[in-house]
């Protein structure tokens, strides 16, 4: 039977500056998720619609930079084994 692990994460930094509400709250969701707690929102006025959308096709934008990092560094890692089984 395998040990009951959670991941080891820190709080959020009381320091960070969130652009917007939506980003607060998935920064603590994410944070409670790993206590085994979750955060709801009773009321809420969303005032900040546009930045919202703003925050949201940024985050987006660097998650599709992200996918196309770790697909390069597939590709390189694929090249690489090719010369070295070519070498070998």
């Amino acid at each position: 039977m395998t040990p009951n692990t959670r991941p080891v994460t820190t709080n959020p930094s009381e320091e960070t500056e969130y652009p917007i509400r939506d980003a607060l709250t998935r920064a603590v969701q994410n944070h409670s998720k790993t206590q085994g707690y979750a955060v709801t929102i009773k009321h809420s006025c969303n005032r900040d619609k546009q930045q919202q959308q703003q925050w949201e096709s940024q985050e987006q934008e660097q998650q599709e930079q992200e996918q196309l990092g770790q697909g390069q560094q597939k590709q390189k890692k694929k090249k690489r084994e090719q010369q070295n089984k070519h070498q070998g």
